[in-house]
């Protein structure tokens, strides 16, 4: 009995330390009509690469499952390239890595021992996996995966492949932008062509497949070659050879039909008759055709599409949840009618967030830059009436009558509002600043200063301005410069930000985080990598939101430092952070941007003791749970985008299901294995909106 209470009282200890969490938990994430990079039918599953993860869709129902950085442990946005093993094994290339789906479940294939771009990826006739790699650690080039999955770096140690194709009698094409390999790993035989001794038009490989004859089509940048299993190349000449210049990617049809996708087109070479199918004839006009497949039907990806060619009848549906404009995204900043503001590489749009829960319905005005720009554009917001965008040098103000042009102020670093007033900070002209009618500069003048320029311009609460000048951190206020203690020790600063205690918080190139509290400096916090920190954002119960050249940290006393978004930079960079009302957050991207809601510390006595964890739709019971757990609705509503995460934000289980039926979690992870005691956090959508539980798991 004695035995049994000291147990008891370890355990009830246990919980008690794991009762105060806290975490930044993913909510959603919005994005425009983006590229479509590779395409893989598997049975009733489309599954589709593109620049923002990997989405599978259904072709019987029609439904769609999104995997993103933001809900999988993929650890880049841009997915490249797929293959299909015997077992059913979905393999995904990504600009940072490789990936394995099993049975609706992604996993990193060698984790950070196989990082860069992974280029193309081939499956051969005995189930072994080739792929080329650039960018990276280790070793770039080819590389094989074998039936036990044991990665070998093999020969020929040319440059990075462009595309691999397995062919006949072992044969292994491989293209590079400069010549075409003919190789047989089995006996090491090895032909290298070029246009000095093949009839290739050019070296450029683009896309390499094998018909069911065992003859080799390559794609290079200039035409179309074909290779018999015996007898001579056959090069596309003339009027063909013309069309097909600038094509992407080719596949061939059960019928040996060749299909080109060039991005005006798709081509089709049946019988040695060339077909081409425009753009608008395919219902994508205007979206660049990246991607072709072939299966049970000719699919092809457009821009934010996807499109299904059957017997010379097209359809096209589209893949992305909101009506953002096809451009990348440049920043977003909201308003004080808490209306969302983008602007694009050359067009800024207002979109309203009270939209944010509903896919269908978003409403978004576009507004054209002033004179067409095509130029980025920095957004500044002072209220709905006032807005202000910079380009190149010069700064407008857009109101109700459309864009006027201000100022010419030349290159701005940073740009802002406080008060109704905008801010600027333009590269030799001081301090800029404009209320609305009038506009006027602050020049930098104090003793030892050096340029008149204000590096890193911010204001703090009692609209005091901070900026660096001459490696000496200043305040102005009242028409008086304060030259603040040195920051020599601090090193290279690369932010700064005032949180609402009046205090003033230094990032620094190495990632350092210091405060100052208007006497001395203080290293506050260090991130985990050394990352150059970019902007610091103070969010909800003492939460600090980090951006930094490689992905967001946030960081809060009781859980310390959560990584969100790791690695981003590889192919969609981050753009900036924005506070948003209901303690949510949003992190935008070039791409789209996610939302984010911080939870506070809670104590377990709330709502460990109760079945069911949600007054309003999900239940789950019984909670806390040392088997299965049952996760419904109360309310008869469809249960969707079911996922559990763990107190540092880190997807656990995807269940990836629609049902109205419950669902059973069996307290694994999403590689089989039992998860580990603690707090977990059940997230999904009910209807149209996500709900998120707090669930406890025991053994």
């Amino acid at each position: 009995m004695k035995r049994f209470r000291i147990l008891a009282t370890l355990v009830m200890l246990y919980f008690s330390v794991c009762s105060l969490f806290a975490q930044a938990v993913y909510e959603e994430y919005k994005f425009g009509s983006n590229n479509i990079n590779a395409l893989l039918k598997s049975g009733n599953l489309l599954y589709t690469g593109t620049d923002n993860g990997l989405m599978v869709l259904n072709t019987t129902d029609d439904s769609i499952q999104h995997y993103h950085l933001g809900n999988s442990p993929l650890a880049a946005y841009k997915v490249t390239c797929l293959a299909r093993k015997s077992n059913g094994t979905i393999w995904i290339g990504t600009e940072n890595g490789l990936y394995r789906m099993v049975n609706g479940v992604i996993s990193s294939y060698m984790g950070s021992f196989l990082t860069g771009k992974i280029i193309s990826l081939n499956v051969d006739a005995d189930d072994i996996i080739w792929l080329s790699k650039d960018y990276g650690y280790g070793q770039d080039g080819l590389y094989k995966i074998n039936q036990s999955e044991t990665l070998v770096h093999v020969s020929p140690p040319y440059e990075v492949p462009r595309a691999i194709c397995s062919g006949t009698n072992g044969a292994l094409w491989v293209g590079y932008t400069d010549h075409l390999v003919e190789w047989y790993p089995a006996t090491g035989i090895l032909h290298t062509w070029d246009t000095s001794n093949s009839s290739l038009p050019d070296n450029n490989i683009k896309s390499i497949k094998c018909d069911s004859q065992g003859s080799i089509w390559i794609l290079s940048a200039l035409g179309l070659t074909k290779i018999p299993t015996d007898g001579d190349w056959i090069v596309l000449s003339g009027d063909m050879s013309d069309l097909i210049a600038g094509g992407l990617q080719i596949d061939i049809d059960s019928m040996d039909r060749v299909w080109i996708a060039k991005r005006t087109m798709l081509l089709k070479l049946d019988d040695g008759e060339l077909v081409s199918y425009p753009a608008a004839q395919l219902g994508v006009n205007g979206f660049s055709i990246n991607s072709i497949h072939c299966s049970d039907a000719v699919y092809y990806g457009a821009r934010g599409r996807i499109g299904t060619v059957v017997n010379d009848t097209f359809s096209v549906r589209t893949v992305f949840n909101t009506a953002l404009l096809n451009f990348d995204i440049f920043s977003m900043d909201l308003d004080n009618t808490s209306c969302l503001w983008l602007s694009y590489s050359n067009t800024p749009g207002v979109e309203y967030p009270e939209q944010y829960s509903s896919v269908s319905g978003q409403q978004i005005t576009h507004y054209p830059l002033p004179n067409n720009s095509s130029s980025s554009a920095q957004l500044v917001l002072t209220g709905s009436r006032n807005q202000y965008a910079v380009l190149y040098y010069s700064i407008y103000k857009l109101d109700t009558t459309g864009w006027t042009y201000l100022v010419n102020q030349g290159w701005v670093e940073k740009c802002f509002s406080a008060a109704g007033k905008a801010y600027f900070n333009p590269s030799d002209n001081g301090i800029y600043i404009h209320d609305g009618n009038i506009g006027w500069n602050i020049d930098i003048d104090f003793p030892g200063s050096l340029y008149n320029y204000a590096a890193r311009l911010t204001i703090d609460n009692e609209e005091h301005l901070w900026f660096i000048n001459n490696s000496k951190l200043v305040s102005y206020s009242d028409s008086v410069f304060t030259v603040h203690p040195s920051i020599s020790a601090i090193g290279s600063i690369t932010c700064i930000s005032p949180d609402p205690n009046g205090n003033i918080w230094l990032g620094n190139h190495d990632g350092e985080i210091w405060k100052y509290n208007g006497n001395h400096y203080r290293l506050y916090l260090t991130l985990p990598r050394s990352e150059q920190v970019q902007q610091i954002i103070f969010g909800e119960s003492g939460s600090i939101w980090f951006k930094t050249e490689y992905g967001v940290y946030v960081w809060q006393e009781q859980m310390g430092f959560q990584s969100l978004l790791p690695s981003i930079s590889f192919d969609t960079p981050l753009c900036n952070i924005v506070k948003l009302p209901e303690g949510r957050i949003l992190i935008c991207t070039k791409t789209g941007y996610f939302i984010y809601r911080f939870y506070p510390p809670t104590s377990m006595e709330d709502e460990i003791n109760v079945s069911s964890i949600s007054p309003r739709q999900i239940v789950a019971y019984p909670n806390p749970s040392s088997g299965d757990m049952t996760i419904e609705t109360s309310s008869g509503k469809e249960l969707s985008h079911v996922q559990i995460y763990n107190i540092r934000g880190q997807l656990v289980r995807d269940f990836g299901v629609s049902s109205i039926g419950p669902i059973v979690w069996d307290g694994k992870n999403t590689n089989g294995l039992n998860v580990a005691n603690g707090i977990y956090l059940l997230s999904a959508r009910v209807g149209d909106r996500i709900e998120t539980r707090k669930i406890v798991r025991r053994k």
